[in-house]
């Protein structure tokens, strides 16, 4: 009886030293999983500070320059309707943008999507890129906005100058005040 309870007791020691083995072993994954996180987060900021930085300099300058156009008096459109236009394209090209984003991040990432492939989490490391896409596009849109009205106290003489030099065609266009709403 002795015998059968030191085995019961060895038995019940040997189960509860496995299960504080198991539970290290469980914290150390955890540990991993977590400084996998770390690592992958620090490299898609590092990624994605420097190609937005890049397309959103290249894209700005060039929206720039098309604004710097529409300040040119035009003999067919007035200089506000050809900033307006000039900022839907803008916005336009931005959004046609953001798959290709994805892509690319997702293809510089891609050893990382294979880690996250295998834990099952691909998914959400992609929403994650997508997330960053278009809070990317989203300042795009807000930096280009900004651009646009810090210009329209000087496209509102040269759209008063060509709408005065131009009645007729004018007339098929809306009064600049409506040009305003951006929407």
């Amino acid at each position: 009886m002795f015998n059968r309870l030191v085995k019961k007791a060895t038995r019940a020691v040997r189960e509860a030293w496995q299960e504080i083995e198991q539970e290290k072993k469980l914290k150390d994954a955890y540990k991993r999983g977590q400084k996998a996180a770390q690592s992958f987060g620090t490299h898609l900021d590092t990624y994605t500070v420097r190609r937005f930085a890049e397309i959103g300099a290249s894209c700005l300058k060039e929206f720039r320059d098309r604004l710097d156009l529409a300040e040119i008096v035009d003999k067919d459109d007035p200089p506000l309707i050809l900033a307006k236009i000039e900022l839907k394209v803008f916005w336009d090209r931005v959004q046609e943008l953001k798959p290709e984003l994805v892509e690319e991040i997702l293809t510089a990432c891609a050893e990382w999507m294979k880690v996250w492939a295998q834990m099952g989490k691909e998914a959400e490391m992609k929403q994650l890129i997508e997330q960053k896409v278009d809070y990317f596009a989203f300042a795009m849109r807000d930096v280009s906005l900004k651009e646009l009205l810090d210009r329209v106290d000087r496209l509102k003489p040269v759209d008063e100058a060509w709408r005065a030099a131009n009645p007729e065609k004018s007339a098929r266009f809306l009064p600049p005040r409506a040009l305003l709403h951006l929407e």
